[in-house]
């Protein structure tokens, strides 16, 4: 149990480290250009019209997340002071239009740029959830029905494949949030299988040999 603990935890902190890395380096053009090689990507494999559903969807959450919500002009006003007729600029403020605002542009850019990374790619994982669910169903049916069958023969079932199968769904889950959260490009259908692939490893694996209840 502590060891699970401790896997969560060191997985929160490695996605916290990659968030603020995305909001405190990564300049803006490289993820502009990770959204652009990867949007072809999605279309070299989705037909027409999942692309333009896909590219309406994301302009329309994006707009509601960024615009709807106040949240772009309250960071505009917390961070970019408006420039008031007849103000005189100090040195501290020449500094700011120099270092400081480009860079706060910049940030801002690229956190605009990664949520509409992210849209595109919670609805391209939409788009092969079908899939998904044709998969889980029968595994997770499965894998019941086998610790079922492992109940009424007396039937043990495996603490190794249980502990070993428990720690890989985390590890599953730690690569998913990477994998969605990533600055780079990430092919389209990386996420997706790797919710499928952990799905049959919790269904097969963890569900099937899960302990008895006394």
């Amino acid at each position: 149990m502590f060891g699970n603990n401790k896997s969560i935890f060191i997985t929160l902190t490695v996605l916290l480290a990659q968030c603020l890395l995305i909001a405190i380096l990564v300049p803006y053009s490289v993820l502009s250009k990770a959204n652009e090689i990867e949007y072809k990507w999605m279309g070299s494999i989705y037909s027409d019209r999942s692309m333009d559903w896909m590219m309406r969807k994301t302009d329309s959450w994006h707009y509601s997340m960024t615009r709807e919500t106040g949240l772009a002009d309250m960071l505009q006003w917390a961070f970019f002071p408006d420039d008031k007729p007849g103000h005189k600029k100090t040195g501290m403020d020449r500094l700011g239009d120099r270092l400081w605002f480009p860079y706060l542009e910049d940030r801002g850019k690229a956190l605009d740029e990664m949520v509409k990374i992210m849209i595109m790619r919670m609805l391209s994982i939409w788009i092969w959830v079908p899939l998904i669910l044709l998969i889980a169903i029968p595994t997770v049916i499965d894998g019941m029905m086998e610790r079922k069958i492992k109940q009424h023969t007396f039937k043990y079932p495996s603490p190794f494949l249980y502990r070993y199968g428990a720690r890989f769904s985390i590890f599953s889950i730690a690569m998913f949030l990477f994998a969605f959260f990533a600055p780079i490009p990430m092919p389209p259908v990386v996420i997706p299988l790797i919710i499928m692939f952990s799905i049959v490893v919790m269904g097969l694996i963890v569900v099937a040999n899960a302990p008895k209840r006394l």
